[in-house]
Formats: C-alpha cells, structure tokens, sequence
C-alpha cells in the first residue's frame, strides 16, 4: 500500500512539474524514439560516448575544480544559443555541461528559460554531450552504487514556439524523455543520427551512402507539404554532397564518428480541396559534425610532397609577411582552414599529380540547398562552419573566378569582396573565437515559402498529386 501511495506522490510531483514547464530524466540506457522517422537512427555503444568525454575535456581546453560532489549543478542556456549568432558562449555552454560532470555532480539541471534564439546545430552538439554524460556516469556510478545514477533535468523556454523546438528535437527527444508539449506547429525530423565510419562493403551501402539517402527523402518530404519536389538531378547532387561531407567526417577528424540532424518546423496548413498544403513560411535546419581534428590540424598533416603543400606553405607565410597574424585579422588556423575549402584541397590528394575530386563538397552543399530558402534581405539562408578557434559565415559567398598568390584562378572562395586568398576575408564573414570547438561543424538554416519554390525551377518541380 505505502508503495503504491509512493507512486501516486511522484506521479503528481512529476505532473506539477510538467505544468511549470520543467522536464526531468534519470539515466537509461536506451533512448525511446518517438517518431518513425526516428527509429531507423541508432545508437551505439555507449563506449564511443564514454571515450568522447576525456577527448572533449582535453582538446577543448576546460578547466575543471577540484570540488567535492554536488548534488545539484544549475546551468544556464544562454540567451542566444546559436553557432550562427553566439558562438563563443554556445561553446562556454557546452563546456559547463562537460565540467559538470568530471566534478562529480549528481544532478544537472538545465535552465532554458531566458532563450530567445535557438539553432539546430548548438541543441544537437549539446544532445550529444548529454548522451556522453549520461553514458559515462552511468557507467562509472553502476559499479559502485546503482541508486546514485546522474539525473538530466530542466526548464523550458519561456517562449511558446521555442520550447515546441526544445522538446521536439533537443535534450528530452535525445534522451526519451516523455515531454508533456503539444506542438502546434508539426516539426518533421530525422533526429539526431549517428555514423561510426563502416567502409564500403560491395553487398552493402556505406553508412553515409544509407544517411545521405535518407537526407534526399527527408528534404523532399519537406518540400511536398508546399506542392514541390525535388529534381532528379537536384536529389543526385544533395546525395552526393552529402556523402563527401560524411565522408571527409570520417577521414579526417581522425575519430570516425559524426552526427547529422535536420528539421522542417512546419507552417500552417490550409485546406484546399480533397488535399492540405502550407500557405506560409516554414524554417529549415541542417547541420553535420564531428569531434576529433580540426579542418587545419587535418590540412596541416599533407606531406611536403603533396601537389597542394607548397601552395599552402606559401599563403601562410604570406599572410604572416604582411602582418595578418601580428595585428589579429587572421591566424594560421584561419589561413589553413579557408585553403581546405577550396575546391581540390583535401588531405586525401596526398601526391605531387594528386589534385582529386575531393574537397569539393562544403561551399556547393551550402549552395545546393540555400537555394531552396528565401533569399530577400530579412530572410536570407545563414550558414556557418566552425572548426578550431575559427568561424565562417557563407553568406553570399560563392565559388568563382579569385585571385591566389598574385594570380588569377578560376575557382576560388575567399569569404572576401575581392575573393582573393591574399587577403583576409571579411569581419561579416570571418572570426576568431576565443572559445574553441574541438572539431568541426556546419550549420545550416533557411525559410521555405510556396511562392519562393516556384522560382526555382532548377530544383524543384509541382508534385504532382497521386
């Protein structure tokens, strides 16, 4: 009977709870999946998560205290929580989570409440970690004391649509926590979906192959609820950005694993016939990571012997020679990471004849699918790459005729009005954080409209109606 009583007590504490907006979580080993999307995207072993931790800790730069266990640790979101806007802080954010854990606390909370601005690339980096921090210490606590496991809690944003955000694909949807939001608006996502580097097999598709697949039937889905489709050739080159994106994960973060989450937040529908379409604007959110090397560290391995060392080597000194690293306009991990963005600079082109077909893949995919999104001056595509300590902003940036070492190329990027490697690129587009990720990611966010799909022909097509 005392039982029972018990379980109605939590039962209502746990209800109070709900209603104050607050969600709770107490280690599990398997998350539930709440979507079918969903269910395809598998977890492994949470070794892989266990070994992320040191990793992190390490090649992030955290200091940790030395303190006597907590049982309560209370981190604050900050505000803007965005690689795109607020990368620095989204970094710091990571980080106290991380500390959080090697200091020995029993229960993280985390406060939402004061969020005003969210990307899907800063909530699924944090999934991530909370998946590894609750792994770890599951582990470790397990062997000594199997009712002091770690306990994830938190608090929503105040904000109504944010917090459809947070519970549709932050920390509750990661870790299976039963949420008590009802969305308003439908969020159609893939979840957070995890790769560990498999290789090719010849009766089996590669992971990335399988992932990028999936990439294609997701942002066609997406597409449908406006009446478009994909272009054959348009899911061709998605397919196959994808894949090289996955790909270069693998080879060069020097661990293997990446993650890859996107989401459509839908409009409202409007009923028209036998059949519903949306008649508004519905955002859209990519993004694809890794935690191991950063972009310069991988570059900075090509052999002296490779086609594109020397010219490499050249740029650094020169931007060295003209005072760019003295006076902070640019660092060699800057110089070093925008030379691997242009196209057939890779460390898999490793010989003097060697200039590939890698390294094409980050500015197109970019390209390929901002095409779909708005593009008047309050709506345009954002997208960021941060690996290291630098940050980049696409923008309108494109791959065209530049200037590199005093000379014309053909082919180039250089995040400058002048699109000249010689020169640093531009502050909207360029910065050096002081906080550092350990690793690389990119973040990709649009607005999708019916009215602006028609005017992309080159992609999409009218669906036609079965």
């Amino acid at each position: 009977m005392r039982k029972i009583a018990t379980k109605a007590r939590r039962h209502r504490n746990r209800s109070a709870n709900y209603a104050a907006g607050d969600y709770r979580y107490r280690a599990s080993s398997t998350p539930r999946a709440h979507h079918p999307e969903r269910e395809q995207a598998k977890f492994h072993s949470p070794k892989m998560y266990e070994r992320l931790l040191p990793f992190y800790l390490t090649a992030a730069q955290i200091h940790t205290k030395s303190v006597p266990p907590r049982d309560l640790v209370r981190l604050t979101t900050p505000t803007v929580f965005s690689f795109i806007e607020n990368p620095d802080e989204t970094i710091r954010h990571l980080n106290s989570l991380v500390a959080a854990q090697v200091e020995g606390a029993r229960e993280i909370n985390i406060d939402q409440r004061a969020v005003r601005v969210v990307d899907l690339c800063a909530l699924a980096t944090f999934n991530v970690l909370a998946r590894a921090v609750n792994s770890s210490r599951q582990r470790s606590e397990s062997r000594r004391h199997r009712r002091r496991l770690l306990t994830l809690s938190g608090t929503f944003p105040s904000d109504p649509a944010l917090k459809e955000v947070i519970a549709a694909v932050g920390v509750p949807s990661t870790l299976g926590i039963e949420s008590p939001v009802k969305l308003k608006r439908e969020i159609r996502s893939l979840g957070l979906v995890e790769g560990l580097g498999n290789g090719f097999k010849a009766t089996k598709s590669s992971m990335t192959e399988e992932v990028a697949t999936r990439v294609i039937e997701h942002v066609d889905s997406c597409l449908h609820g406006f009446g478009y489709e994909l272009r054959p050739d348009a899911k061709a080159d998605i397919g196959i950005l994808t894949g090289e994106l996955l790909n270069n994960c693998e080879d060069h973060s020097g661990r293997r694993a990446w993650w890859l989450s996107t989401y459509l937040r839908e409009p409202e529908k409007r009923v028209d016939g036998d059949h519903a379409d949306f008649d508004g604007v519905g955002d859209f959110h990519l993004t694809i990571f890794s935690f191991g090397d950063t972009m310069a560290e991988s570059l900075n391995r090509l052999p002296i012997t490779a086609q594109s060392r020397e010219g490499i080597d050249r740029l650094v000194s020169l931007h060295e020679s003209s005072g760019f690293y003295r006076t902070g306009k640019m660092t060699q991990e800057s110089t070093l990471t925008i030379s691997a963005l242009q196209p057939n600079t890779s460390r898999k082109n490793t010989s003097a004849t060697d200039t590939g077909h890698r390294g094409q893949g980050t500015v197109q995919f970019m390209k390929t699918l901002a095409r779909l999104g708005l593009t008047n001056e309050s709506e345009r595509p954002e997208a960021v790459l941060v690996s290291g300590n630098t940050w980049i902003r696409f923008g309108l940036h494109q791959i065209g005729p530049g200037v590199i070492l005093g000379k014309s190329a053909g082919h180039v990027v250089a995040f400058n009005r002048q699109n000249s490697l010689d020169t640093p690129p531009d502050p909207l587009a360029y910065r050096q954080m002081k906080a550092r990720f350990p690793g690389t990611l990119l973040s990709l966010r649009f607005n999708i409209s019916k009215s602006h799909l028609s005017s992309v022909s080159d992609h999409v097509v009218p669906r036609v109606q079965g």
